[in-house]
C-alpha cells in the first residue's frame, strides 16, 4: 500500500476518533443527572465570584389583573426569591424585571410603565410602590461573601392604567446581572 494512502487512512481515522470523543462528552455532560439546566437554581462563576439565584415561592402572578391601588397592591402575595455569594469576594449585581413575552405571539406584551412593584430586602421595611421603568431595573446592591439576600417582591397594576393596559399579555422573570 502506497505510503501517502497510510497517511490519509490514519488522518480520516484520528478526525472520526476525535468527532466520536467530542460528541459522546457532549452527551454525557448534557444528560448528566447533576446538569445546571435540570437544577432548580441558576448559577453564575465570575472567578471567585459566586452568585446563585434560588426561587422561595411559585412565581409572579397576574392572571385576569385588574389595576388596584397602591393600598390594594401592598395586600398581593409576594413572589420570594433569594441571592446567596458563594464566592470569596464581594459581589454587585443588578436585580432586572425583563418582559418574556415576545412580539410574535398572539397578544403583544404588558407594558412596563402600567406596572407598580414594591420590592422588601431581608427583613427591611417594603420599598414605597413605585412605577417599574422601561428598562425593568429593580435594584442595584452588593453582597459580601457567603451572605444571603432574600427578597419579596409585589407586582401589580397601577390603578391609573389607561385603555393600552387591556387585553395584554404578562409573562416576566427576575435576573440577576452581575456588575463589575
Amino acid at each position: 500500500m502506497p505510503k501517502e494512502i497510510k497517511k490519509e487512512i490514519i488522518r480520516r481515522s484520528i478526525k472520526i476518533v476525535t468527532t466520536l470523543s467530542f460528541l459522546i462528552i457532549v452527551t454525557c455532560l448534557w444528560f448528566h443527572p447533576n446538569n445546571s439546566i435540570i437544577e432548580a437554581q441558576s448559577r453564575m462563576m465570575f472567578g471567585t465570584l459566586g452568585l446563585t439565584f434560588s426561587d422561595l415561592s411559585d412565581g409572579i402572578h397576574l392572571n385576569d389583573a385588574i389595576p388596584v391601588s397602591d393600598e390594594e397592591g401592598s395586600q398581593i402575595e409576594p413572589y420570594v426569591f433569594a441571592i446567596t455569594n458563594q464566592g470569596n469576594k464581594e459581589s454587585t449585581y443588578q436585580l432586572v424585571f425583563l418582559n418574556t413575552v415576545s412580539r410574535e405571539e398572539d397578544c403583544s406584551p404588558l407594558s412596563n410603565r402600567y406596572l407598580r412593584y414594591s420590592l422588601q430586602e431581608d427583613e427591611k421595611e417594603y420599598s414605597e410602590p413605585v412605577n417599574l421603568t422601561e428598562n425593568g431595573l429593580l435594584l442595584t446592591t452588593s453582597l459580601e461573601p457567603g451572605k444571603k439576600h432574600e427578597y419579596r417582591l409585589k407586582f401589580w397594576i397601577d390603578e391609573a392604567a389607561d385603555e393600552g393596559a387591556m387585553d395584554k399579555c404578562f409573562q416576566a422573570k427576575v435576573t440577576v446581572i452581575p456588575q463589575s
